[in-house]
């Protein structure tokens, strides 16, 4: 699968910080959960997250991965996989390589954080263009 040659180095994540957290949600005027967030992210910088769960679409005809430490996230859009404390596969996505700072969606609705934070982290993906 083909990789951007050139680094996506932001995308705009503002106006979800104020998106409620609703399970399953794929919709940012009612909700959304940490993958409908990744989708939305992702869409703004011109890509598409294939439909499903991740780990139907993790491996190499969707996404690629990149290593297993936050460092290897590269380029804003790039997605932290993480286990989520028992409650299965967690994502979030990179906003500033530079400063590892990612977005993520909890109950308690959407917060950013630094990558480095993340625990259980399971591998770094990214979607191809």
């Amino acid at each position: 699968m083909p990789l951007s040659a050139t680094p996506r180095l932001h995308v705009d994540y503002a106006d979800l910080l104020a998106v409620p957290f609703v399970l399953g949600g794929e919709d940012q005027d009612t909700g959304l959960d940490c993958l409908g967030q990744a989708r939305v992210l992702l869409a703004r910088i011109g890509l598409v997250l294939p439909a499903g769960r991740p780990w139907e679409w993790l491996g190499p005809s969707s996404a690629v991965i990149l290593g297993r430490e936050w460092r290897a996230a590269t380029q804003a859009g790039d997605l932290l996989v993480s286990e989520s404390h028992g409650m299965g596969v967690h994502v979030s996505t990179m906003l500033d390589p530079a400063s590892g700072l990612v977005i993520t969606t909890t109950t308690a609705g959407a917060r950013t954080g630094k990558a480095w934070a993340i625990q259980g982290l399971t591998g770094v993906w990214r979607v191809g263009s």
